[in-house]
């Protein structure tokens, strides 16, 4: 992002954040306990998780990878 090759986290794909965010199945074990206990161990982390990285624009880019990605599933 900071680079300007994308314009949200959900955009990388070789960031972890479409993992965390339960875009994606990991393709390697990942080890979540801390993000997890970061959100209190609370079964809905990963939508808390999505709402943190999400901007307050609704239109934007993770919006629509969002969309994109639970529509595939």
């Amino acid at each position: 992002m900071e680079a300007g090759l994308v314009l949200h986290p959900l955009d990388w794909p070789w960031s972890s954040a479409r993992i965390h965010a339960g875009l994606e199945a990991p393709g390697i074990p990942i080890d979540e306990s801390a993000l997890s206990a970061a959100f209190d161990d609370d079964p809905e982390w990963r939508s808390r998780y999505r709402s943190l990285i999400e901007p307050d624009n609704a239109e934007g880019p993770p919006k629509r990878a969002l969309a994109a990605a639970e529509s595939s599933t």
